[in-house]
């Protein structure tokens, strides 16, 4: 373990910071303490005021040092900034650390429209003579581990989460061949091989079939949705797990309201405890009918969305495999769980067993 660095960069007023510093809040809550070096924040205590071409090289030179500098003392360091050309995060990139690199997307238009700090107004008036993006180009990153749609991607902020926390793990095996937005990266357990391990499990059939060339798993997160095929994968999962010697760790999360957080429903504190502790019953209920009969190490109900809550609990448990249940891909069961089961392949840092509904077994 020699430190990571992520690097966020992107146009003025993109929302790097702000991405930086949420990245570290949820990295805060999976137990990894991460430092954020904000450019301008360091301009500040350097004096470093000046724009012209030099300066910016100068100082994207020191903030890369710098980076790597704090990053070898085993710490996780998040750099929020510019650096326009890409020699300026590569010169990061080439040191002995774990680097990632995000990009921060928005449309110069976009970034105009929130810069509180007046840096396009004054480049238009040509106060600034090298804005990135209007003075002077901004080169992308041609291979970035992952794309954010602002500052408030919530789904780009998980997916650094899991690079970040699998730890000896390197970034191309981690990411998807052509991410496009945060929610893309497809964590794999070899470079190039797929996340999604099945989508159908057949009636009969062996383990090793079903799992491929993949390590053996002794740590399995099962979500499930207390549905009517809940039972199912929860079956599989167990009879799979006894031909593995796995651990169980079943998760089933609440979330309101069902069809999305756009929808105009008020409910009520009480009425969220009501639905949550029916569900709490029903969930102990499935669980003590496997007393005595199943290797379930944990179980937990969590509130929150689902896909977030599942692929962050695969990586704070360090799952080898999730065994979750897919109802078909067409009209509402699509929409309801399939788009779950889907997101949660794409994004999850370990692989995922799909288990469609019917009758199956691990025989």
């Amino acid at each position: 373990m020699t430190g990571t660095i992520v690097w966020f960069t992107g146009l003025p007023a993109s929302g790097k910071s702000t991405l930086a510093e949420r990245t570290r809040t949820r990295l805060a809550a999976l137990g990894r303490a991460a430092i954020v070096l904000d450019g301008d924040a360091l301009r500040e205590v350097l004096g470093a005021a000046a724009y012209g071409q030099t300066d910016r090289d100068t100082f994207y030179r020191v903030l890369a040092d710098l980076a790597v500098l704090i990053a070898r003392q085993d710490t996780i360091v998040l750099v929020a900034a510019t650096a326009h050309r890409r020699a300026h995060r590569d010169r990061a990139r080439s040191g002995p650390c774990r680097f990632f690199e995000v990009w921060v997307r928005a449309s110069p238009m976009d970034c105009e429209a929130r810069d509180i700090k007046g840096l396009y107004a004054r480049a238009h008036h040509g106060d600034i003579a090298a804005l990135p993006g209007v003075g002077v180009p901004f080169e992308a990153p041609e291979h970035p581990d992952v794309i954010a749609d602002g500052g408030m991607d919530d789904a780009a902020i998980s997916a650094v989460a899991r690079l970040v926390v699998a730890d000896g793990q390197s970034a191309r095996a981690l990411q998807s061949p052509t991410p496009t937005t945060g929610d893309s990266i497809r964590p794999a357990t070899e470079a190039g091989s797929p996340a999604v391990v099945s989508e159908c499990i057949p009636d009969r059939g062996s383990v090793h079939e079903q799992l491929g060339t993949m390590t053996t798993p002794r740590n399995i997160l099962v979500p499930i949705d207390l549905g009517a095929h809940a039972k199912d994968v929860l079956d599989y999962a167990v009879a799979l797990a006894g031909k593995l010697g796995a651990q169980l760790h079943v998760r089933h999360s609440v979330s309101w309201p069902l069809l999305g957080a756009e929808l105009p429903v008020v409910v009520t504190d009480q009425a969220m405890n009501d639905v949550v502790a029916n569900h709490r019953k029903d969930l102990d209920l499935l669980i003590a009918s496997y007393a005595g009969k199943a290797p379930i190490a944990s179980t937990e109900l969590q509130t929150g969305d689902p896909r977030t809550l599942i692929v962050d609990t695969a990586a704070q448990l360090r799952a080898d495999l999730i065994i979750m249940g897919t109802h078909g891909r067409r009209g509402v069961s699509r929409l309801l769980i399939g788009s779950v089961a889907e997101q949660v392949a794409r994004t999850a840092p370990c692989p995922v067993l799909l288990v469609r509904s019917g009758k199956i077994t691990a025989g």
